[in-house]
């Protein structure tokens, strides 16, 4: 518990205390709130739909890729330039061999050759692939198993973060009951010391008995300053995990007054293995190393697309347009040298992930059987701690009235309180403890009602 408080007690340092009406919430609608306002949870299901997203990006490479391109110029001079001399040009009169003696002539006057100050272009094409190697329908796949990773981390997060919230509430419950108890404890040391008082004035005791009782006191009144801060500090956490208002005065509706046994929530390590989002994650690390090495086989296959093109072109005050179908096969010649080592590499990956799967197994098996042994040891110190504290009660009657009639001593006395408060903290610190350790076995067995989410 000191622990728990420990950590959490730096958000003192970040929400400031505003004192509002007093808040009584049960555990249940905790949960709800931290479904709703955590931020970690937030993330996550952003997460999931980034992956939905890439997912459904990758289906468009199914389609056809259109591409459409523009060109406008205008230039301040011809690109090209020239001109033609002025000539008589022989007649020719259909016969070849009159031309070299030709006696009619027609005068050419010569001209100017002035070409290109202008061009307008645009092209539309759209290309189909026809095969890839697998590429795009292994690329399809690999989406799909993203998208159920994300689903999986987005699961996981929701059960750790409404465990969080679960430990923060019976902490708070166990802090608020210690509280009580030692209230209690206080109001016994000052009842007492009352009595002590009025001895000492009348000469019955020493000043040293009195002494003793008002350092009882002055413990008590430290220990309720640390119990107090950490009563802040857990209220400041459970708000920021849940997002509920802040309020000095918070208090959980639910107590830790009946309590299920081991027995009643004990859950077969293998059925809850297959259920445990970590173990879908781990699986399906398995199919993304497979689906890697398909691509990586893929890359090394010819690639063959159709699709067609059309063209406009305006230059020279003409214009003209045309269109054309296209085939493509590209073939990686050079890629094959490299290509197999990097199969290998992706086989051995494959390997890799299959013995993390199998190696991890063992460790969630081990986790969720040492996670039930413990919940057994917390249910034995429940029951022993309710046998300590009854007994400690009855120790403490005895001595009281054993004080009273005079046959043991103070010390005796202010021993035995002190006993009782410690054996009526360890009751209340066992039963919270143990709905603690309860909420971490559930979640990861993935316990509900006798059945598996």
């Amino acid at each position: 518990m000191r622990k728990i408080v420990s950590i959490i007690i730096v958000s003192l340092a970040v929400f400031g205390a505003q004192p509002v009406k007093c808040q009584s919430i049960s555990l249940e609608k905790a949960k709800e709130m931290t479904l709703v306002n955590n931020h970690i949870i937030k993330q996550s299901q952003l997460d999931a739909t980034k992956a939905g997203e890439v997912r459904k990006e990758a289906f468009t490479k199914y389609f056809p890729s259109v591409s459409a391109t523009g060109f406008a110029m205008k230039s301040s001079d011809y690109f090209l330039k020239g001109s033609i001399p002025e000539m008589n040009l022989p007649v020719y009169d259909g016969n070849p061999a009159n031309l070299a003696g030709a006696t009619q002539f027609a005068y050419f006057p010569g001209a100017e050759l002035n070409l290109v100050d202008y061009l307008n272009n645009g092209a539309v094409t759209v290309m189909q692939p026809v095969f890839a190697g697998g590429q795009i329908r292994y690329g399809n796949k690999l989406a799909r198993v993203a998208t159920d990773i994300a689903a999986d981390q987005n699961n996981m997060t929701v059960r750790d973060e409404l465990f969080v919230t679960e430990k923060y509430y019976w902490t708070l419950a166990n802090l608020v009951v210690q509280r009580k108890t030692v209230a209690a404890y206080k109001s016994l040391l000052q009842s007492l010391r009352k009595d002590v008082s009025v001895s000492f004035e009348n000469g019955l005791v020493q000043k040293s008995d009195l002494l003793k009782v008002d350092l009882k006191l002055n413990e008590v009144e430290v220990n309720e300053l640390t119990l107090e801060n950490g009563i802040q500090a857990v209220r400041l956490a459970l708000s920021q995990q849940t997002g509920i208002e802040y309020s000095d005065q918070l208090m959980p509706a639910d107590t830790a007054e009946v309590l299920l046994p081991p027995s009643a929530l004990y859950v077969s390590p293998d059925s809850a293995l297959r259920n445990r989002p970590e173990y879908n994650m781990l699986s399906k690390a398995v199919d993304v190393s497979v689906l890697q090495k398909k691509m990586e086989t893929g890359k090394n296959m010819p690639t063959v697309a159709v699709g067609a093109a059309g063209i406009y072109i305006d230059a020279m005050d003409n214009s003209t347009t045309n269109g054309m179908l296209v085939a493509t096969v590209s073939v990686p010649i050079s890629d094959w040298w490299g290509g197999s080592h990097r199969i290998k590499q992706k086989s051995i990956e494959v390997e890799k992930s299959k013995s993390q799967l199998a190696d991890n197994s063992e460790k969630l098996l081990i986790q969720q059987k040492t996670a039930y042994n413990t919940l057994n040891e917390m249910w034995s110190r429940v029951s022993l701690s309710a046998v300590a504290y009854a007994e400690a009660e009855e120790h403490l009657k005895v001595v009281t009235d054993n004080h009273r009639a005079g046959m043991v001593s103070m010390s005796d006395l202010l021993d035995a309180q002190a006993m009782w408060q410690q054996a009526n903290q360890q009751k209340a610190e066992a039963r919270y403890s143990y709905l603690i350790e309860m909420a971490q076995y559930k979640s990861l067995t993935g316990y509900l009602g006798n059945k598996i989410k």
